[in-house]
């Protein structure tokens, strides 16, 4: 059990998913007892046990699901209904525990918005990486505690990154200089929130360079710009905090943005 113990500790340190199933109660004839405790991942691979057979099979398939609707689960098993074989009338019961990676917001270029949107996504919650190539810009001081400072062209860095369903990527590149390339480049990654920086002609601009790439325009579905809330923001704080704020809908799944009633 230590050891199960320092296996979650060091997953979490690497912001992993996983899933922690734990017996919290069992009666009758079980494979296990209470405390038994089995992890799963994303590939639906696991570690430790909670029983084996039909039992933890079905215990897996629940603890994928619960990592895709991100919600815990309390369920209780009747072994006897799960396998027939075993008629001894032994009940488990097993709490599901999904433990999903803090959210990472990658901004492409530390300016003004840049650094504004690093404090304000900081505060509501996610890890912050910044990537530019102006090393001068990227000034510990202008941005949250222990964000992730990088020094690179972004091609270069898009190469050699992976990005996941946790990922948050927001294209705010010096005079728009960028953006195109950026974004061709992640706009098929299989990222939470892809958004990019500018007015509707330039993101019209974009979209017509783009589509000399042979990138059709149903690859712009999925893509927030012009990026952020219409609030009528102009200052680069504004503009961060319209950002994050669909940012946190896109998180919640509010489709509808309303004012709050009191």
């Amino acid at each position: 059990m230590p050891d199960l113990f320092k296996r979650i500790a060091e997953l979490s340190t690497k912001n992993q998913s996983f899933c922690i199933m734990t017996v919290v109660e069992a009666t009758g004839s079980t494979p296990r007892g209470a405390g038994a405790r089995g992890l799963v991942f994303p590939d639906g691979k696991i570690e430790g046990t909670v029983g084996g057979g039909s039992l933890e099979q079905e215990a897996i398939q629940e603890a994928l699901a619960l990592l895709k609707n991100r919600q815990p689960l309390l369920k209780k098993y009747t072994l006897e209904d799960l396998d027939h074989q075993m008629s001894c009338g032994g009940t488990m019961t097993v709490f599901f525990e999904p433990v999903l990676p803090q959210n990472l917001l990658t901004i492409f270029g530390g300016g003004h918005v840049g650094r504004a949107l690093a404090q304000a996504a900081s505060v509501a919650d996610w890890r912050i990486r910044v990537v530019d190539n102006r090393e001068f810009v990227l000034d510990p001081s202008a941005f949250p505690p222990n964000s992730e400072l990088i020094f690179a062209e972004y091609p270069e860095f898009i190469k050699n990154a992976t990005f996941t369903g946790a990922d948050w990527l927001v294209i705010a590149t010096p005079r728009h200089q960028y953006d195109a390339e950026v974004l061709a480049l992640i706009i098929d990654q299989p990222v939470a929130y892809l958004g990019m920086m500018g007015s509707e002609k330039k993101v019209q601009q974009v979209k017509t360079e783009l589509a000399k790439k042979g990138i059709g325009i149903e690859a712009f579905m999925n893509v927030h710009a012009p990026i952020g809330l219409n609030i009528g923001t102009e200052t680069p704080g504004e503009i961060a905090i319209s950002i994050v704020a669909e940012m946190l809908a896109v998180k919640n799944k509010i489709k509808e943005i309303r004012a709050f009633s009191f």
